[in-house]
C-alpha cells in the first residue's frame, strides 16, 4: 500500500511540474517594434514629433520587460533657447504591469531612462550674443499608461501615454558685444514631458 502511493505522489508531482513548466513556456513572449512619437508642449519646449523602436520581453502574462529608443525633434520655447531646435535621443527601460489577458490588453508600468537633449541654433533666436547652449545628458524617469489590441495572429496595436520627470542643467556661453570675451551662465531647467506612442509590435 505504501509502495503504491509513493509512486502515486511521484507521477502527481511530476506531471504537475511538466505542467506548470508548458504554462510558463507558453507565456513567454517577445516583441519587437516601432512607430510614432509625439511630445505636448511645455514651458519650455514645443510639440514635437519623431521615431520610435522597442524591444519587449514578456516572461509571464501578468508583466514584461521592455527596452526602448526614441528621437523626437521640437523646438525650445525658453528665453534663452528659443530659436533653438532640440533633438532628443533617449534610452530606456520599462517594466510594464497586464492586469487583464484579452485580446485589449490594458496596461501601466515605470519607466528609467537615458535623455540626451542637443540645442541648435536655427537662425531666429533673438539673443544675438549667445554662442552656445550645452545641455546636460541625464536620467530621469516616468510613469506609463497605454492600451495593446492583438488584431492578428502575431501583430498587436498600440497606444501609450508617458509622462517623463526630467531637469536638466544649461550652460549658455556668452560674447560679450564690446570686448568680444566670453563667459558662460548656468541654470536648472525643467523638461518634463508627455509623450503618446503609436505603434506596431510583432510577436517572435
Amino acid at each position: 500500500m505504501k509502495i503504491t502511493i509513493m509512486i502515486f505522489c511521484f507521477l502527481f508531482c511530476t506531471c504537475n511540474a511538466q505542467g506548470l513548466s508548458e504554462v510558463k513556456i507558453f507565456s513567454q513572449q517577445v516583441y519587437i517594434g516601432g512607430g510614432l512619437s509625439l511630445s505636448a508642449k511645455n514651458k519650455n519646449l514645443s510639440t514635437g514629433g519623431g521615431l520610435n523602436l522597442h524591444l519587449e520581453y514578456k516572461p509571464y502574462k501578468l508583466f514584461s520587460f521592455r527596452g526602448q529608443y526614441n528621437i523626437v525633434f521640437s523646438e525650445y520655447s525658453n528665453f534663452y533657447l528659443t530659436g533653438y531646435d532640440d533633438v532628443l535621443t533617449s534610452v530606456d527601460v520599462a517594466f510594464l504591469y497586464y492586469p487583464f489577458d484579452f485580446n485589449v490588453e490594458p496596461y501601466c508600468g515605470l519607466d528609467l531612462g537615458y535623455y540626451h537633449h542637443k540645442a541648435s541654433q536655427s537662425g531666429n533666436t533673438h539673443i544675438t550674443n549667445v554662442i552656445n547652449n550645452d545641455i546636460e545628458n541625464k536620467v530621469g524617469f516616468g510613469l506609463i499608461g497605454g492600451i495593446r489590441l492583438h488584431s492578428f495572429a502575431i501583430v498587436s496595436l498600440g497606444l501609450e501615454l508617458r509622462y517623463i520627470f526630467l531637469n536638466t542643467d544649461v550652460e549658455t556661453t556668452f560674447e560679450d558685444q564690446v570686448t568680444f570675451n566670453e563667459y558662460t551662465e548656468s541654470r536648472n531647467i525643467n523638461l518634463n514631458s508627455v509623450f503618446l506612442n503609436l505603434y506596431v509590435s510583432i510577436r517572435l
